[in-house]
């Protein structure tokens, strides 16, 4: 494993997609709730499904790698991920759209628990290896929402999954042949360092499966009151928000034609009384 050369590369692209594929609906719902004629508080918590899998299947992802093979796993995740991408773009319904960001979290699982183990296995340069594969990690994060927006935009919401789910196959194909098989785990010792009675780490662990649902609870119940209230008061697209509104007028001479109009000035300067004072002085009449 330590003179494979293509390991890393293809860690670091299973990272990058891993990431984008759990972020492409949040940006694909705008355009869905226009076609669907459907509210984006409504479709928005079809995602939960998908998120859930992200975390439950990393345990049973972790076993199988060690009792079957890491290389095997992580050719399953990059033909699973992009299949699933595949069959979520051709969702005509929201069940259907749930149902196959569902499956996209399943096997979206594999990856933390499987291709770390593989990238921490060598260890030549191991923070330089964990801090490249945390970039990698951090840019599908932050294209996600660039990436499925042009396409969105430029092919339509489907082409923002058969897309990706393409790229997906493609790594896919690329690691089966450039990487060769390490091989069966090799069985180390059970301790990593961390000297931890069982009460101990009992303890830690029951208080972290307390805390980390309360905390996603709590957060996704504050991001869930601000979308029904975007939703239930902000109309897009209705030409009755702009006609109703109230023109504008300048405070000194009180008229909507002036040279002090927000379609002329800045929006800095705008409301300021000597910008607009200055604007109905001889100076300014001359200067035009």
């Amino acid at each position: 494993m330590n003179n494979n050369r293509w390991l890393a590369p293809y860690i670091n692209i299973g990272h990058f997609l891993d990431h984008l594929a759990m972020l492409i609906f949040p940006t694909v719902v705008l355009a869905l709730a226009r076609d669907w004629d459907r509210s984006y508080s409504e479709l928005l918590p079809l995602t939960l499904g998908g998120f859930i899998a992200f975390g439950a299947f990393a345990l049973p992802a972790g076993w199988l790698a060690d009792h079957w093979s890491r290389y095997r796993m992580m050719l399953v995740f990059f033909f699973g991920i992009g299949a699933s991408l595949v069959i979520t773009g051709f969702a005509n319904s929201p069940w259907e759209i749930g149902a196959g960001l569902t499956l996209v979290g399943v096997f979206a699982a594999i990856y933390h628990p499987v291709g770390i183990a593989m990238l921490v296995a060598a260890p030549t340069k191991l923070g330089a290896a964990l801090g490249w594969n945390g970039l990698w990690g951090n840019l599908g994060l932050a294209a996600a929402a660039l990436i499925s927006g042009a396409l969105m935009d430029v092919l339509g919401w489907r082409a923002a999954f058969f897309v990706p789910g393409a790229l997906c196959l493609a790594a896919g194909v690329g690691f089966l042949g450039m990487v060769p098989d390490p091989g069966p785990v090799k069985k180390g010792a059970r301790s990593i360092g961390l000297h931890i009675d069982r009460r101990t780490m009992t303890r830690i662990f029951t208080i972290l499966l307390v805390t980390a649902p309360e905390r996603s609870i709590f957060r996704g119940h504050s991001l869930w009151s601000r979308v029904t209230t975007i939703d239930s008061t902000y109309k897009p697209f209705d030409s009755t928000v702009v006609s109703t509104r109230r023109p504008w007028r300048c405070p000194r001479c009180s008229t909507s034609a002036c040279a002090s109009s927000p379609s002329r000035t800045s929006a800095l300067a705008r409301w300021s009384p000597s910008s607009i004072r200055w604007r109905h002085s001889r100076r300014w009449r001359w200067a035009r």
